[in-house]
């Protein structure tokens, strides 16, 4: 577009020159009573009027920023906008070219002046009203008021930004004074409600329906929570929520603010509850549970003193009572004391507890059973076998033929035509000499060749085998007993809950170390590591679940014992609860008996069989994680011995079609004693 214009311009400044150069000669004459300097002038304005007219056509086509020249400036473009009334237009075209009228302000100062005052008379009626509105406004001022306050001040600041978009209205030369007034006036009110903003922060009722922050005219940080802190904490419960409403987490009150808060709303709830009667634990529990439905969240109970006590022995982790750790997960916002059980119960409760709490677990325990065992047949490299290779008897043959080929060409190279002549002879021997340097790269790479491949081949002796797959469901059981001792009424609660974990596990066993696909099986099976590593990952116990079972079962509390009794009832217990937890086995049997047997051998033989089969998976799990001393244990004798120490056996299931018999039983067993069997019987030791 621009070399367009270039283009058009020379050729009208061309013109020109052509038009006036014949005035230029002539210009020592005179002619028909004009001077020739009064022609040469006549002639220029009317060839400056043919450009003008014709710069502006073509500004039509063009931009106007591209079409000014010599003969058509931004002045020109200027004076036809005001005569046109197009004022904000002109406004842009003094800001996109302020270099152009600042060269030349005193020229144009009467024009922008005359832009400037019909926008400013546009805007000044405006202007003048909310100077009026900002005059009027009161500070300080009711609640009830702050709001049309807001509104005030927010169109009064729009009104001044819509004002401020115009660029030319920034300048103090063109910026209206009313405009100048307004903002003054809006920034002394703003200022002044922001001075004031703490104390009216202090003095609002923050438990009403509607938040500070909506309400305040402008818009102010978040003041500090202290001031109102006293106020929060003796409100009532419901004004705290409500408080809460107003001010949610995260948004308003820090996460801190907020569990402080939610401190003082217990507090409040308790407040309430003494005023009806006195508070137990179970108040207190339920009112800490009332408030997290609610959304609270307390981190500790105001004048409350709560002793925590582990029962457990630690001793019954290293001698192998208990199989895996437990973690004790206080997540109650109590403030516990950790204590010793031994000297809170052996003397008059010293540390002025209110509460002690009890966990005693009994049992930590993982049993498997075996629900699928497959053999699987594989193989694996037994040994290996030397063979010839082929290629190496190739890769001779090659080297020979080379060397023939480099020997023929040697003889060649060293005889000559006697019959040619001497240049025949000369390009010959060239020729030669290359064919000789052929074969004996040749010759070279047959011999690389020879050196690099073996003269026989390893190939690899398989051996068929069979592997055991096994699928093993493997649980943790802990089951725990725990006290609730309340020292203020002199009573306590005990019960005892469970905890159970599952897992499935493909185990591989007796899987060759040279097995051919020992990756493959790795892949799709667990290792014993794995299966290790889960059985002594810890259970964590939550005391707010022991806290449910507690509330569940209130009505169960006793009288306290004498402290010392207490304890040997503790002890007691335990022993109890170990005794029994037992294993649970289910095994299946089918059996045809034959003339020589009666139905009663029969059938006490198919329930036996039953019975082994219910140990053989039980054992053959207890064999996955441990190892004997030759690795060579007879299935027979683990079933002489283990047999007598399954208990409660049930016929789940019994058919009799002909001389076929079918049973299912199900019993239970110790594990402790059946591992203490095997270690003593037939070397089993843990890896």
């Amino acid at each position: 577009m621009r070399s367009f214009q270039n283009i058009q311009n020379k050729k009208m400044l061309l013109f020109a020159i052509m038009l006036l150069f014949p005035f230029f000669i002539l210009s020592c004459q005179t002619t028909g009573g004009k001077s020739i300097n009064s022609m040469i002038k006549d002639s220029a304005d009317s060839v400056g009027k043919m450009l003008k007219e014709s710069t502006q056509k073509m500004g039509k086509a063009l931009s106007k920023e591209d079409s000014y020249n010599l003969f058509y400036d931004q002045g020109d473009h200027l004076e036809e906008l005001i005569k046109a009334d197009k004022f904000e237009e002109a406004a842009d075209l003094y800001v996109s070219h302020k270099v152009f009228f600042q060269k030349k302000i005193e020229k144009y100062q009467g024009k922008l002046k005359l832009v400037a005052d019909k926008l400013n008379a546009d805007e000044n009626p405006q202007i003048k009203e909310a100077i009026q509105q900002i005059e009027n406004i009161v500070w300080p001022t009711p609640y009830s008021q702050w709001v049309a306050i807001k509104d005030k001040i927010n169109d009064s600041t729009k009104l001044l930004e819509l004002y401020d978009s115009q660029p030319m209205l920034l300048e103090s030369n063109y910026r209206s004074p009313f405009a100048n007034i307004l903002e003054t006036k809006l920034n002394e009110l703003t200022n002044n409600i922001t001075e004031d903003s703490s104390t009216q922060f202090l003095s609002f009722n923050h438990f009403s329906d509607s938040s500070f922050y909506e309400l305040y005219p402008i818009t102010v940080l978040n003041l500090e929570f202290s001031l109102i802190r006293d106020q929060i904490k003796s409100a009532n419960a419901h004004q705290i929520k409500q408080f809460i409403s107003n001010y949610p987490k995260g948004k308003v009150l820090s996460y801190s603010h907020f569990e402080e808060i939610s401190n003082f709303y217990i507090e409040s709830c308790l407040r309430e509850k003494k005023e009806i009667g006195p508070l137990n634990l179970q108040s207190i529990l339920t009112t800490i549970k009332d408030a997290q439905e609610e959304g609270f969240e307390p981190t500790k109970i105001p004048n409350l003193k709560i002793g925590f006590a582990e029962a457990t022995s630690k001793t019954d982790m290293t001698e192998g009572q208990n199989e895996f750790p437990y973690h004790i997960e206080i997540d109650i916002p109590f403030q516990t004391i950790e204590v010793n059980l031994n000297d809170v119960l052996s003397k008059d409760n010293p540390d002025s507890l209110d509460y002690l709490i009890v966990i005693d677990v009994a049992v930590a325990r993982a049993d498997g059973t075996v629900i699928h065992r497959d053999k699987v047949s594989s193989k694996y490299v037994a040994d290996t076998r030397r063979d010839p290779n082929p290629e190496y008897e190739i890769a001779r043959f090659n080297v020979t033929q080379a060397q023939n080929n480099l020997a023929n060409a040697q003889r060649q190279s060293s005889s000559n035509n006697p019959y040619a002549s001497p240049m025949v002879n000369l390009m010959g021997s060239i020729i030669k000499g290359a064919a000789v340097i052929t074969h004996k790269n040749n010759y070279n790479n047959a011999m690389a060749i020879l050196n690099s491949t073996p003269q026989f081949i390893e190939k690899p002796i398989y051996q068929t085998y069979e592997f055991s797959k096994l699928q093993i469901d493997i649980t943790k059981n802990l089951l725990a007993n725990y006290y609730i001792i309340d020292f203020k009424k002199n009573i306590f609660f005990k019960s005892s809950f469970k905890i159970n974990k599952k897992q499935s596990f493909n185990l591989a066993l007796n899987v060759n170390n040279e097995d051919t696909r020992r990756e493959e099986i790795r892949g799709y099976t667990n290792s014993e590591n794995e299966v290790s590593k889960w059985e002594k990952e810890p259970v964590s116990i939550s005391l707010s679940n022991v806290i449910d079972h507690y509330l569940a079962n209130i009505e169960k509390v006793k009288k306290l014992p004498r402290l010392p009794a207490l304890r040997e009832e503790i002890s007691k217990s335990k022993n109890l609860a170990m005794a029994q937890f037992m294993v649970n086995i289910e095994g299946e049997a089918k059996y045809t008996y034959g003339d020589d047997m009666s139905l009663v051998h029969a059938r006490k033989f198919c329930k036996d069989l039953a019975i082994r089969n219910a140990l053989e998976n039980y054992y053959t799990f207890l064999m996955s994680e441990t190892k004997a001393e030759n690795f060579q244990i007879e299935s027979d004798k683990i079933w002489s011995l283990a047999a007598g120490y399954v208990r409660d056996i049930k016929e789940e299931e019994k058919k009799e079609e002909g001389r076929a018999i079918y049973y299912r039983i199900s019993g239970y067993v110790d594990k402790a004693e059946i591992e203490k069997l095997l270690k003593e019987k037939v070397g089993i030791q843990k890896p």
